[in-house]
């Protein structure tokens, strides 16, 4: 692509974000002012010496709030007194990073290394990545291909081999799809000088998701007790973790390191391979640690270094933190991610009770949806739920209720998380798209109603590198993308700043993504057909249906076939009318429907008015007469409109108060509506459209609104000509 063409995209892509023209009035009720709610989250501060700083929030006033407890739930387990990974095969040789400052890429590369080994997949003489491929892609994670969906985001530093950087920037460029990569693929080249290794490891942008194994968890534990890390080692085989090191606290002889002189901040990753709770003491340089026990740690400095590359913490040792364990995988079948979030989760909302967090996504081509993965900063152990909707209408999409036009694709999938970082979820069944369909990927963070949660989000970096804007880490967002749910309502992801003396709003992203491969022509939609209809049919009135007798047949995408007894959903467990009564039943994304019929079952009568033509201003009483409902169902009265759409007028409960409505005559202009009585079903919900099967009984009304009518009402009025039917 030419130089005036990019920029030309440029130019449509910031018109259609309206990024610094949208105005707080622009988008109504998209949003509301969450100032308060929303706290900033300091991932990668420093002191003034460098260190990198203990992650903390930061609220609406500038208060810090600091993390003072473990981000995992706590472990019940016991551990043998030492344990070492070598000797179980799960740890690869020992690296050197040179003089690079890349201690972080060996840290993270050799903790994943450990996981694939744990696995299975290969053995430790044989499993090597690439170091030199995610410290480029880290550091310069900025594209230039303005067809990604991350364009715009990450940073694009000069010399990635130069910088440093921290966990989560780590985390979240091996889950965009940037390796793991094997090591043959882009080596490490021993340089002694960091512009030779940018001259000796210079990678291209078409290696950006180059990928061989897939990471598809990491998770970053926050104030880690010792349980915490003797846990995550014997789940991963190894953990990462950062500490203060300074070459003076080291004992030379046996490399015993331990210090006292900092009690927070870090500048030193290294990989956790083991523990020994008897390691002495006294091994340690003056001043000395308390008690005895130590952590086995593999280092990066090569192998001539301390014992063969290896390195023993004391327990003590108050700066170690931000212990990370990674989550690998082959054979993982997609070949796209959709995805935004492509800076960092500098930000949060905080709620109470239900919290969620949705992306919309439009397919590039016929494909099938396996996989989707999100970003949680949960600090307890919870349930997490992601469902995938699609587009039902693809003539239009109204990104102020996104929803309108989307139906869910399956059942919900939940999985537990535990901890900062991110999962991926393997759907049940693939959802088929097709090229230009709109799909959504919702995550259900908390449901509870107590729980406070926090919803994260990415937003443009505040930190700008005045001097070298190129290695600030910014956000590019766009209208419609990314919404949220706080205090029951959907809302737009939308944030408000001031700039020159006037307040503009802006889009941000959730951390949510989509995985998707290209459809076999060979596969087809999953089908599920009834084999064997239930043994009874026939049912009286509010009784639940038994499936008793029941075979289905589901048919997956590639033609495989199975018998389902159990496991499926259905849309209504009870019989709710006369005669008949269809019930979708469901089941890893496929339908079908069964009949059942209802006799002596709950009906709704409207009782007839007199006239059915109304005038304006003119008053009407209707009634309905309920048979076979119990006292305490609900009924809710409706208007029907052309399209189908239900809009609840009254609500009242059988039993507790007169079936009535008083209805008077409304609009600009003569039309025919429905009024209905609908009976609420067992969750207190009445649907959302006419379908023939929740109707109960409608009466049709002749509204003449027109200007003559208006106009006419006082005389109307006056001569006692305004009826009451």
């Amino acid at each position: 692509m030419n130089k005036f063409k990019r920029i030309g995209v440029c130019l449509i892509a910031v018109l259609m974000n309206a990024q610094w023209l949208v105005t707080a009035s622009a988008i109504p009720d998209a949003s509301d002012d969450l100032s308060s709610d929303v706290y900033r989250v300091h991932l990668d501060d420093r002191d003034e010496n460098g260190l990198l700083l203990p992650v903390f929030f930061e609220d609406a006033q500038g208060n810090c709030i600091p993390i003072d407890r473990p981000t995992v739930s706590a472990s019940d387990e016991t551990f043998p007194s030492s344990y070492d990974a070598r000797k179980h095969g799960l740890v690869t040789s020992v690296k050197n990073q040179t003089v690079s400052g890349s201690c972080w890429s060996f840290a993270a590369i050799s903790a994943a290394e450990s996981d694939y080994i744990r696995k299975g997949y290969d053995k430790a003489s044989k499993t090597d990545f690439s170091e030199s491929h995610l410290v480029w892609f880290a550091n310069r994670s900025r594209t230039d291909d303005v067809t990604d969906s991350l364009y715009g985001d990450g940073k694009l530093v000069p010399n990635p081999y130069s910088d440093g950087y921290n966990n989560f920037g780590v985390m979240a460029t091996l889950m965009r799809g940037s390796g793991l990569l094997f090591e043959k693929k882009a080596p490490w080249r021993f340089s002694l000088s960091e512009p030779l290794m940018l001259t000796r490891m210079r990678l291209s942008e078409e290696q950006r998701y180059d990928c061989d194994v897939r990471v598809i968890g990491a998770q970053c534990i926050l104030n880690p007790t010792n349980d915490h890390i003797k846990r995550a080692v014997m789940e991963h085989g190894s953990a990462t973790i950062s500490f203060y090191y300074e070459k003076k606290y080291r004992n030379r002889l046996n490399g015993a390191y331990y210090q006292t002189a900092e009690s927070y901040g870090s500048n030193h990753d290294v990989c956790v391979v083991g523990w020994d709770d008897s390691y002495s003491k006294d091994n340690f340089l003056e001043p000395r640690p308390e008690t005895d026990g130590a952590w086995l740690v593999k280092n990066s400095w090569g192998r001539i270094n301390a014992k063969s590359g290896y390195n023993w913490i004391s327990y003590e040792e108050k700066t170690v933190d931000r212990v990370v364990t990674y989550d690998t995988a082959t054979g993982i079948d997609y070949d796209t991610i959709y995805q935004y979030d492509g800076s960092k989760m500098d930000s949060s909302i905080l709620c109470t009770g239900t919290a969620k967090m949705a992306n919309f996504f439009t397919a590039k081509k016929t494909e099938l949806l396996t996989h989707v993965a999100f970003y949680s900063m949960n600090t307890t152990e919870s349930d997490v739920s992601v469902q995938v909707y699609r587009q039902t209408d693809p003539a239009s999409h109204n990104i102020r209720d996104p929803f309108s036009d989307m139906e869910p694709a399956e059942e919900a999938v939940t999985v537990q998380t535990d901890g900062f970082g991110y999962r991926t979820v393997e759907l049940p069944e693939p959802v088929r798209l097709e090229p230009g369909q709109i799909f959504a990927v919702v995550v259900t963070l908390s449901e509870d109603g107590s729980a406070e949660v926090r919803i994260p989000t990415e937003r443009a970096a505040a930190d700008i590198n005045r001097v070298d804007p190129l290695e600030t880490n910014t956000a590019f967002s766009m209208l419609g993308e990314s919404y949220y749910y706080k205090n029951g309502v959907w809302r737009m992801a939308l944030y408000s700043v001031a700039t020159m003396g006037s307040v503009t709003t802006r889009p941000f992203n959730v951390p949510v993504k989509a995985m998707t491969r290209e459809l076999d022509e060979t596969e087809r939609e999953p089908t599920l057909e009834v084999v064997t209809a239930p043994t009874r049919l026939h049912y009286s009135a509010g009784e639940e249906i038994d499936w008793e007798g029941m075979t289905l047949r589901f048919t997956d995408a590639k033609g495989n076939e199975q018998i389902v007894e159990s496991g499926f959903q259905a849309s209504d467990s009870v019989v709710r009318h006369n005669g008949e009564n269809t019930v979708i039943l469901s089941y890893k994304g496929a339908r079908t429907a069964v009949r059942v019929e209802g006799e002596g079952a709950m009906e709704m009568h409207v009782r007839r008015p007199a006239t059915q033509t109304l005038y304006s201003g003119d008053q009407l009483t209707l009634t309905a007469e309920p048979v076979g409902a119990a006292d305490g169902m609900q009924v809710v009265w409706t208007e029907i409109d052309e399209d189908g759409h239900v809009e609840p007028l009254h609500s009242c409960i059988v039993g507790e108060e007169p079936l009535t409505l008083l209805f008077s005559t409304h609009g600009k202009k003569s039309q025919y509506i429905y009024i209905a009585a609908f009976l609420m079903d067992e969750n207190g919900e009445y649907p959302e459209r006419y379908a023939e099967n929740d109707l109960r009984d409608s009466v049709r009304i002749d509204m003449r609104c027109g200007l003559f009518y208006r106009l006419t009402y006082p005389i109307r009025w006056l001569f006692g000509l305004v009826r009451k039917g």
